[in-house]
């Protein structure tokens, strides 16, 4: 999974969640629209803390050891 930023004819740009699978660009998620570079920055760290949280949700982490 990786971030995306697209671009819209407004001048606004997209913060995008993909993954490739197959070859092909699969949209997950859009974690929001923003105009200005500080918000865009934002909205990366936001798509960021998305993916860690997905990624944890999908490969949780197992306790072999028995460890805390």
């Amino acid at each position: 999974m990786f971030i995306r930023k697209k671009k819209y004819p407004s001048g606004n740009v997209g913060v995008i969640v993909v993954e490739k699978v197959n070859g092909k660009m699969n949209e997950l998620t859009t974690i929001g629209i923003a105009r200005h570079q500080g918000e865009i920055d934002s909205l990366i760290m936001k798509g960021r803390k998305w993916i860690d949280a997905e990624q944890e949700c999908r490969h949780p982490r197992l306790d072999l050891f028995g460890e805390e």
